[in-house]
């Protein structure tokens, strides 16, 4: 329901899809038998899709209404491309304006038989081409017994993927430098990955090349990979001549060791990724990183330590941190790795120009360790998420039996729960574990420039009580959510800064009224999928939180609010009540004049107040521009349907 003009945007917004569905007919019957998937109209030129499609008879089209110079991206992938050449054998003469060709698993081959398919005059016309991927063509294998002119019409090349073309049994053949050598404008390959086999000397004189990706992980079926990224052992001379690479990335390809001196070429390294060879670990990884230069910024070492095996939890230790103290990082991954503890002097170790750090799905335990963690002076953000859960994620997937489902009209409670509800009140504390320690004699330290923490999807498991946080601190962003965090009592202090706060799915029935009360310049707090249903009818929770804008509070079982909930909520744009057993709005909000929305719906909704019509009306004539959406699907009335 639009408070402001709502028929009239229905029409126009009717009439935009009209036209719009038009328009796609329009577009699909110029390119036949392929898909016109956009147009530029001020050149004219397309973006074609012939992919998957049945009818192409294993050659290029021909295109009922435009031209092929008119094409500036053509997909053909998934398509049997065996006469791509029988008619003619430069295919893309035509194609003077194409730059990006997709022919993804084509079956493309090389001339072996008489079966013509791809050789150095079949990208003849393709000057302009700056994209190919030949990718997943198993018959097309690419080494240095290639022609080296089989992409010398390419000539502003600048991304050649090509991965899942040659099977690891061309141990004996080397990558194919002769080949890329010709293409001068050649800046990122996608390649597999041979096994002992090092980066040839025609490297060096490759100064545009800075993104080499050999990446196991993007073969189809995955359980294929050894077949083509298989790398085992990456020595001294592997990757020596990759001098101008800035970004390496070697993912899925069976690496079980790497050399202390590996890196020490790669002077202008910038990212690295070693994520997803399980059998690396994290120690010997680290064993190499003393080679890495100042330079490098990204570190991804996610999945090196094999996750389903029995083996013991890992420590991050001094030494490993060491390894990278002389780097310049920015950005460093650990996820998946087992991980439970860090040692004490590591966190001191670690590169002072550190701003992000994620190490999430591990098995961090809580330990003294933390109260250094402030030593990453420049930390911006950690996540956290996923922890001590493996790959469990189901459980959080699972609706809990206190939620309502959007397939049910919000069940009422009984009088037996609503009973039990009124016996809550703010004296009741958050249970304490009997060696607690009182929160007032312990000061948490956060780093100083830490503005995002990810705590979510973590077994927790315990309340929110009311401690400290040393006051020099930048936080931002908390979330908490689906964490077991099942008792808010609070208050914590030293979080003025924070902004945003996600405590949804945490199962929490108790919070006490000055849980908030610390973050004055809280803007976004979505508290969705807990029992909140006595504590927002009873209390005001947000009495001290004036800057809020958005609130979402939807699934809680709420069915009255407290008079006063958002009574200093000048700034509110978003309200979010959907999924709940609201009778009636009990709030004023008069004072929102910034409200846009307002979602009230799947509750048990009979009429809007006489108070609430008021209050829409009022925010409604404090402005000239904006609607205000207000939602009611799914109420009690067809009123409201």
């Amino acid at each position: 329901m639009d408070i402001a003009n709502g028929p009239v945007m229905l029409v126009i917004q009717m009439s935009l899809l009209l036209s719009v569905s038009l328009g796609e007919m329009i577009r699909n019957d110029l390119c036949a038998p392929c898909v016109c998937t956009s147009k530029n109209e001020t050149s004219g030129l397309y973006t074609v899709s012939c992919a998957s499609n049945p009818t192409l008879k294993g050659h290029i089209p021909k295109f009922k209404h435009i031209l092929e110079d008119q094409i500036i991206q053509l997909d053909m992938s998934n398509n049997n491309l065996h006469n791509l050449t029988s008619q003619t054998k430069t295919p893309f003469a035509n194609f003077s304006e194409l730059q990006e060709l997709n022919m993804f698993n084509t079956s493309l081959k090389f001339r072996m038989n008489s079966i013509t398919t791809i050789d150095n005059e079949t990208f003849v016309g393709l000057s302009k081409l700056k994209v190919l991927n030949i990718s997943h063509n198993v018959d097309l294998p690419l080494t240095n017994l290639t022609d080296e002119y089989l992409f010398n019409h390419l000539t502003s090349l600048r991304k050649l993927i090509m991965y899942q073309t040659t099977f690891i049994y061309h141990i004996n053949k080397s990558y194919p430098s002769n080949v890329w050598k010709n293409i001068p404008s050649l800046q990122e390959i996608w390649i597999d990955g041979f096994s002992l086999e090092p980066f040839g000397k025609d490297f060096r004189n490759m100064s545009n090349l800075q993104i080499v990706v050999i990446s196991g992980n993007l073969t189809s079926p995955i359980e294929e990979y050894p077949d083509f990224c298989d790398m085992e052992e990456i020595t001294d001379n592997t990757l020596f001549n990759l001098v101008h690479v800035t970004d390496l990335s070697i993912v899925h390809c069976g690496i079980e060791s790497i050399s202390k001196n590996a890196f020490q070429n790669l002077v202008k390294l910038q990212k690295l990724d070693l994520s997803q060879n399980d059998a690396l670990t994290l120690e010997m990884a680290s064993r190499s990183f003393t080679s890495l230069h100042r330079g490098i910024q990204y570190l991804y070492l996610d999945s090196v330590d094999k996750v389903n095996s029995l083996g013991c939890d890992v420590n991050i230790t001094t030494t490993m941190a060491e390894s990278l103290s002389h780097t310049s990082l920015n950005t460093l991954s650990l996820d998946d790795n087992r991980i439970k503890s860090v040692e004490i002097d590591a966190f001191l170790k670690l590169p002072k120009t550190l701003e992000h750090l994620s190490v999430k799905q591990n098995k961090f335990e809580l330990g003294f360790y933390m109260f250094y963690a402030y030593q990453l002076t420049n930390l911006k953000s950690i996540d956290l998420s996923y922890n001590f859960f493996g790959h469990a994620y189901s459980l959080w997937r699972q609706p809990n039996s206190l939620t309502v489902s959007r397939n049910d009209l919000n069940p009422k409670m009984t009088h037996d729960e609503l009973g039990r509800s009124v016996a809550i009140s703010d004296d009741i504390e958050c249970q304490k574990p009997q060696n607690f320690i009182p929160t007032i004699s312990v000061t948490g330290f956060l780093p100083p420039k830490l503005e995002e923490i990810d705590i979510s999807n973590s077994k927790i498991g315990f309340p929110i009580y009311d401690f400290y946080i040393d006051t020099n601190n930048s936080l931002k962003r908390v979330i908490g959510s689906n964490s077991l965090l099942y008792c808010w009592a609070g208050p914590v202090h030293g979080v003025k800064h924070v902004e945003v706060v996600d405590l949804s799915n945490n199962f929490c029935s108790i919070v006490k009224k000055d849980f908030f009360k610390n973050m004055p310049n809280l803007k976004q707090l979505f508290l969705k999928n807990n029992n909140l249903f006595y504590v927002v009818q009873n209390k005001r929770l947000f009495y001290a939180n004036f800057e809020i804008e958005i609130i979402d509070l939807s699934f809680n079982r709420i069915s009255r609010l407290h008079p006063l909930l958002f009574a200093n909520q000048t700034k509110m744009r978003i309200i979010n009540l959907a999924n709940n057993n609201l009778i009636e709005f009990d709030s004023r909000i008069s004072q929102m004049k910034s409200l846009v929305s307002l979602d009230m719906s799947y509750n048990h909704m009979y009429t809007l107040t006489k108070e609430l019509r008021s209050d829409l009306d009022i925010i409604r004539a404090s402005r000239q521009n904006g609607s205000l959406t207000l939602n009611l699907k799914r109420n009690a009335y067809s009123l409201f349907l």
